[in-house]
């Protein structure tokens, strides 16, 4: 079996394992683009074809006893469970045409119940079956053997699909069921009683055509008037594990060995001699378990930036709507995924510091185990290489320290925040009194608990500030003075750190405090604070809970994007199943927020639409400037520091304060054409 066949067999268990024992989520890493595709490719084919066939089996049997679906009234229906299940929910809207057109095309073979590549097993399980039109059981084999070949063995000399000649027919039915045409001289009988059976109920057609010098007769599939059926009790063969409805004899028709009755209703599966396969195993495995999409993405280079959002933004919720996501390197650095608890890698990384960081993506909480699986490639030389002594190669072997050359100074800081946390870590110089803060019941005491966090930090540098300049001296290739510059101006009074860290929280503080005001007075604006300290402190802990978390927020530690500030964005959004306004917490970069999150502005987030209500900034300017307020200008409110009137309508400029965003108030909208009022604290127009 193929590494990436193997893995993608065992990502689906996994997948569904983590949902019933952890948080649901499982993250592969591959170290090609082409294995990340070619996972996320075979779990899509695996695990959606077999919850399209769960789906189907319920379609089928929320029917009434006398009524049965038709092939294209089921392919319709099934074909909208899908897309709500796989585009719907988990992308709410998709604009990436390339990825949406092949979701849509898969989604349509799947819900296709004739389709040869993924649902015939179910037919040969004994699982479907054409409606019953005959008293005679032996008929309506011979009718369900019939479609069988009609749908999945055609006829390849014709020019229609589904179309066989009557006596290519005879020949493959022979070869279909031969211990029972062995049994039954009197095939040809049976057969035209089988034949006209399934004409009289419109499901195939019988067209006389000339053939060189003899004229032939034609049969043809009709899909779309075709009535299915669910066996729940069927005869399942012990050696090639067939099942046959409509049989009642101890043998199969089309090997001869024994036959055993299986009741489906009751899931309690009788194990065949040979041991390695259950005796009826779709049947256990389609009939014995109900609906429970398993959601599978790629994330790579290359897709489109919305579509590579939203499959973060599906991932990273709780629930998550994204279950397994196949990604190369893109998800190594720089984004939080939340409560991970799973990482799965094809291939050993290609450096220990690369496994640590993946690893890493995962065990963010503290109240749950976390696993990391690695699958070793047996043809790939590197894997074979480490995995030959995987102890002293590669577990246990030292990181190589990292070289880096000259950068912007911006830059070079938070590469020494960095390494700094990394050196207190490793060499374990009290690193475990600050890397996480007890988040407790209140706003406050959290608050104080990291400021004494910050102050911890600030004096085990100060403590340990001769080997950290060593290390860092052996890890950079940078001037001594920029790398003894950026300690100082990191850790030494006034500490960048400690001010930019309070300045994170102040911003949380304030748009937190507006939160609160938002809720009115009474027992009703009480019971609202009440909520928002429960379920904000519970977000909160992924912000401020974990130092480096914090840090990197606060635009202090290096990340994949950008190393820029955020801003504190709260959202309440009304429960669609208990009416109650419940609360989600997002950190946004500051140009992110401006442009998607600015005052008066609609933004969408999880599917929902929200409004600005509250937009909270610095009292304090930060600085002032001259700006063009007439609309019909050319290029209104445009900023033109060093002048007095506007160069392309000439007039005058007004001075305006400019003011730092702090973070803003929104809740969930029902229309884009309304916006409630605007409230903004601390601006000077």
């Amino acid at each position: 079996m193929q590494t990436t066949t193997f893995l993608s067999y065992f990502l689906s268990q996994l997948g569904r394992d983590m949902k019933e024992f952890g948080a649901g989520k499982v993250l592969v890493f591959s170290n090609r683009r082409g294995d990340a595709e070619g996972v996320g490719s075979l779990m899509i084919k695996l695990d959606y074809s077999l919850e399209s066939e769960r789906m189907m089996v319920s379609l089928l049997e929320e029917q009434d006893d006398d009524q049965f679906y038709s092939v294209s009234n089921l392919r319709e229906d099934l074909y909208e469970e899908l897309k709500e299940h796989y585009v719907k929910q988990p992308y709410t809207y998709l604009e990436d045409e390339t990825l949406s057109q092949g979701l849509f095309s898969q989604l349509g073979a799947l819900a296709n119940p004739l389709d040869k590549g993924n649902h015939r097993k179910l037919w040969d399980a004994g699982i479907l079956s054409v409606r019953p039109e005959s008293e005679n059981d032996e008929i309506n084999l011979l009718a369900n053997e019939i479609v069988k070949i009609l749908a999945f063995k055609p006829h390849t000399d014709l020019d229609q699909s589904n179309s066989i000649k009557i006596d290519s027919l005879k020949s493959k039915l022979s070869n279909s069921v031969p211990t029972y045409f062995d049994s039954a001289p009197d095939l040809d009988a049976k057969l035209d009683e089988a034949l006209s059976v399934l004409e009289q109920a419109d499901i195939i057609s019988r067209e006389r055509e000339r053939s060189s010098d003899e004229v032939v007769t034609i049969l043809t599939l009709r899909r779309n008037f075709l009535e299915l059926n669910v066996q729940r009790e069927a005869r399942v063969c012990e050696f090639c594990y067939s099942g046959w409805p409509f049989w009642d004899r101890s043998y199969c028709p089309d090997c001869g060995e024994h036959l055993v009755e299986v009741d489906r209703d009751s899931y309690d599966q009788v194990e065949s001699d040979q041991g390695e396969y259950s005796l009826d195993h779709w049947g256990k495995v389609v009939l014995g378990h109900g609906v429970d999409p398993l959601v599978s993405a790629v994330h790579k280079a290359g897709i489109k930036t919305d579509t590579r959002n939203k499959i973060e933004e599906g991932f990273g919720a709780n629930p998550p709507k994204i279950n397994v996501v196949s990604a190369t390197n893109t998800l190594e650095l720089g984004i939080d995924i939340g409560t991970l608890d799973c990482i799965a890698g094809l291939g050993i990384p290609p450096t220990k510091t690369s496994y640590v960081q993946r690893a890493g993506r995962t065990g963010r909480s503290l109240d749950q185990s976390s696993m990391v699986f690695t699958v070793a490639r047996p043809h790939n030389a590197v894997d074979n290489f480490y995995f030959e002594d995987i102890e002293s190669r590669f577990l246990n072997a030292p990181s190589k320290p990292v070289q880096i050359n000259h950068l912007n100074y911006d830059i070079l800081k938070t590469q020494v925040m960095s390494e700094v946390l990394t050196y207190l870590n490793l060499n374990d110089l009290d690193y475990g009194r600050f890397e996480r803060f007890q988040t407790g019941q209140d706003i406050d005491e959290v608050i104080n608990e990291v400021y004494d966090g910050v102050e911890a930090l600030l004096d085990t540098v100060d403590e340990h500030q001769d080997s950290i300049k060593e290390h860092l001296e052996g890890a950079f290739k940078s001037d001594k003075e920029d790398l003894e510059q950026a300690l100082e101006d990191l850790f030494e009074s006034p500490s960048e750190v400690k001010q930019r860290v309070l300045r994170r929280l102040f911003k949380f503080y304030t748009t937190f405090r507006a939160l609160e005001n938002e809720t009115g007075q009474g027992a009703q604006g009480l019971r609202r604070r009440r909520v928002i300290q429960e379920e904000i402190l519970q977000e909160l802990e992924r912000e401020v809970g974990y130092l480096p978390m914090l840090l990197s927020s606060a635009g202090m530690i290096s990340q994949y994007r950008s190393t820029e500030d955020s801003v504190a964005l709260f959202r309440e959004k009304e429960s669609e199943t208990d009416s109650q306004v419940h609360l989600s917490y997002e950190s946004k970069s500051v140009s992110q927020a401006l442009r998607e999150s600015y005052p008066e502005a609609m933004d969408t987030y999880g599917g929902v639409d929200y409004e600005v209500v509250s937009a909270q900034v610095s009292r304090d300017e930060i600085f002032s400037t001259s700006v063009c307020t007439n609309q019909s200008c050319t290029l209104p409110y445009n900023e033109y520091p060093d002048l007095e009137v506007c160069p392309l309508c000439g007039d005058d400029l007004e001075e305006i304060s400019v003011h730092e965003y702090l973070g803003a108030v929104l809740k969930s909208s029902r229309s884009r054409k309304r916006t409630r009022p605007l409230i903004m604290r601390g601006v000077d127009f």
